[in-house]
């Protein structure tokens, strides 16, 4: 179980990246404007941002491993956050 614990963060990573790879090649023959892209990657970066915060905060409370681990994916987990809304805000992409 720890195990699965520990991964869960690049299975989330993963994820986010299929996901990304899969709506782009989907909506590549509708529209290819960038605003989708930009929409979707920021999307993508909020979702990971909030699942990565999500995971930490709930592995630091069960106290499961060392605090030093989910902070850093916590951080991580932030810098996705700010990411996904500094490139709806600010179409930095």
């Amino acid at each position: 179980m720890r195990a699965l614990i520990l991964t869960l963060p690049a299975v989330i990573m993963c994820c986010g990246i299929i996901w990304m790879a899969a709506a782009t090649t989907f909506f590549a023959n509708r529209s290819g404007r960038v605003a989708d892209l930009r929409k979707l990657f920021s999307q993508m970066s909020l979702g990971i941002g909030a699942a990565f915060l999500i995971w930490a905060g709930v592995v630091i409370m069960l106290d499961i491993v060392k605090v030093a681990y989910p902070t850093v994916f916590a951080i991580v987990g932030a810098i996705f956050l700010f990411q996904g809304w500094a490139f709806s805000r600010f179409k930095l992409f």
